[in-house]
């Protein structure tokens, strides 16, 4: 350790291994100025904000659903909640979003003929917005005697506000055409009529990073 003692009056010697590489220089009789070298690393960046929060919600419906008249839309309802955050369900069928963003919508419905007359063999199943049909929507599945199990499922990517609500809708050419749930037969678990989930559709999920702290 190499010293070095001022000829002012300093009670204790100066250790240049002490001074963190510094250069010390005098400035009078009394004072000591650092001109030079690095200082002390500045404190850790704030903390970068939460990443995304992300919404969801699944849905299910553990009976038949049947049509009381053909060439009549009908709203979808559910009974059964599978898991949500976010989402939630009004009036039966109205899934509500707490959140502006994009969404990708899904369902898939068992389709059954149960036989016993009627000229018609379709079902057509579309989305609303706010209880008005959105446009581009529907689609159209053929269910006959000879096909009688039928699963339709499809998928939307569709920007929601905060506060609107959707519903699947759904017309049949035939009364006898349903959604059907099947309870479970060992091995076999329960085949729900319509299942229907809402996932978001995200950018990122983590945080962005804190500021760096200034140097000393």
């Amino acid at each position: 350790r190499r010293h070095t003692r001022c000829s002012r009056d300093w009670s204790s010697d100066v250790c240049s291994s002490d001074l963190d590489e510094a250069i010390i220089m005098g400035v009078d009789d009394n004072l000591w100025e650092q001109v030079g070298g690095i200082g002390i690393q500045g404190p850790a960046g704030p903390q970068g904000p939460g990443g995304t929060i992300a919404y969801y919600g699944s849905w299910q419906t553990n009976q038949d659903i049947i049509a009381a008249a053909t060439n009549t839309a009908y709203s979808i309802a559910y009974d059964t909640l599978d898991e949500a955050y976010g989402w939630t369900l009004n009036n039966g069928s109205q899934l509500i979003c707490p959140q502006t963003g994009v969404y990708n919508i899904q369902y898939s419905a068992q389709f059954h003929n149960r036989g016993g007359g009627g000229s018609g063999d379709t079902v057509n199943v579309w989305l609303a917005k706010n209880g008005t049909t959105i446009a581009d929507t529907n689609s159209i599945f053929t269910v006959n005697n000879n096909s009688p199990y039928i699963i339709g499922a499809v998928n939307y990517v569709l920007t929601v506000n905060a506060g609107e609500y959707l519903e699947l809708k759904w017309s049949t050419a035939n009364t006898n055409i349903v959604m059907e749930y099947v309870g479970a037969t060992s091995p076999v678990p329960e085949t729900p009529a319509i299942i229907t989930t809402i996932t978001p559709v995200t950018h990122t999920i983590q945080g962005t990073t804190g500021l760096q702290g200034l140097t000393g």
